[in-house]
């Protein structure tokens, strides 16, 4: 996976399409694999382009994690996913949101254990298994390194 960090070469802004999860009990649909497969997909379509230049950076954030309810850590790494697999660098904003907390640190463990993307693909939709079954014991950060020290 290319990593979250900074090295850009002009810009070009894209705009992707929210999925609104609401709040409450229609939060829970954004964890249905096909609800996740569905947000990676759009993020990859969005990042995966010539413009400005090919293998520019994308500087994103906590895309569809507000009004529309999305979970913060899930929307993250499903953009992280897209970005690797487009071939583009990824810079984060997290606007100091506090649901954010974690980000820095499951990167670096799976940057630090060489995770492709296919690997972290699968651990969360692994995740999203248990989130709908109500067997998750853990935010999904947790789960992921639990993954991957165990």
């Amino acid at each position: 996976s290319s990593g979250i960090n900074a090295e850009y070469g002009g810009t070009c802004r894209v705009a992707i399409d929210a999925t609104c999860f609401g709040w409450g009990l229609g939060s829970d649909e954004q964890w249905k694999q096909r609800s996740a497969l569905r947000e990676l997909n759009k993020a990859f379509v969005g990042f995966d382009h010539d413009f400005p230049t090919a293998g520019a950076g994308i500087a994103t954030g906590n895309w569809g994690c507000g009004a529309f309810g999305g979970n913060i850590q899930l929307k993250s790494m499903l953009q992280w996913c897209a970005g690797s697999a487009a071939g583009r660098p990824l810079l984060y904003f997290t606007f100091k949101d506090r649901n954010c907390k974690g980000l820095a640190e499951v990167v670096a463990l799976i940057k630090e254990h060489s995770w492709t993307v296919g690997k972290l693909i699968q651990t969360i939709l692994c995740y999203c298994e248990e989130k709908t079954s109500g067997k998750a014991q853990s935010d999904l950060f947790t789960f992921i390194k639990h993954t991957i020290e165990h």
